[in-house]
């Protein structure tokens, strides 16, 4: 069911929390199942959000490791506080 969702969707919001690892790994995952699915249509506007970002003493996820990811998966990183 998930792949009817992809297929039909214009964008995509993938949020992880910095203090899962697992959930930034997910969202990794998520992404390339997505660029699978829509193989052939670029541009596809996809926007990567890091949430907790708050609770800094429990991050897990470094802040290079996510911007880096961004960089390399999106056209354009907005940063917000």
């Amino acid at each position: 069911m998930r792949d009817s969702y992809m297929k039909k969707g214009q964008g995509f919001l993938l949020v992880y929390a910095v203090t899962t690892p697992i959930s930034f790994t997910a969202a990794q995952n998520i992404h390339k199942e997505i660029l699978r699915i829509k193989e052939g249509q670029p541009d596809i506007p996809i926007v990567l959000a890091g949430n907790k970002v708050d609770q800094q003493n429990e991050r897990e996820v470094k802040t290079a490791e996510a911007e880096g990811w961004a960089k390399q998966v999106t056209q354009k990183n907005t940063k917000t506080h």
